[in-house]
């Protein structure tokens, strides 16, 4: 699978900013970019364990098979968090996001140190966000 654009994209601005404070108050930036999330979607079936913040995702698949996410966190960093992947997955086919998604994610974990780096407390969210929104996917298989 090819790295989507936005995920290239964001993966150089983030090495290309030169302080931790930098990249967070980035990170920030790129949370206040999320959609309003309709509080009917905020239930349990659609809260994401395992992270810190408060976090849903909602996907929807449209009419030519492919999935869109929405999602909240009530951190702004996790909030960019969601707003990455939720871009860089955008319009992909189930399959894509359960069989295909996972290397290019775990490229981009390394590559900007995402998960560890940028917030202690939030290490595992970016990965749990992740792992949540291939589950959401894999339950349209066959779809």
């Amino acid at each position: 699978m090819e790295t989507p654009e936005y995920l290239d994209e964001i993966r150089a601005e983030l090495q290309g900013l030169e302080s931790k404070m930098e990249r967070l108050e980035r990170l920030v930036e790129i949370g206040k970019e999320l959609e309003k999330f309709p509080e009917k979607f905020m239930v349990a079936e659609n809260k994401v364990p395992g992270c810190m913040s408060t976090v849903y995702i909602k996907e929807k698949l449209d009419e030519n098979g492919k999935l869109h996410f929405k999602g909240y966190s009530n951190s702004f960093i996790v909030a960019g968090y969601v707003q990455i992947l939720a871009t860089a997955l955008d319009s992909m086919k189930p399959k894509e996001v359960v069989a295909d998604a996972e290397p290019v994610i775990r490229k981009f974990i390394e590559d900007t140190g995402i998960n560890v780096s940028m917030v202690n407390s939030r290490a595992n969210a970016f990965k749990s966000i992740f792992n949540f929104m291939k589950k959401r996917a894999s339950e349209h298989l066959g779809a």
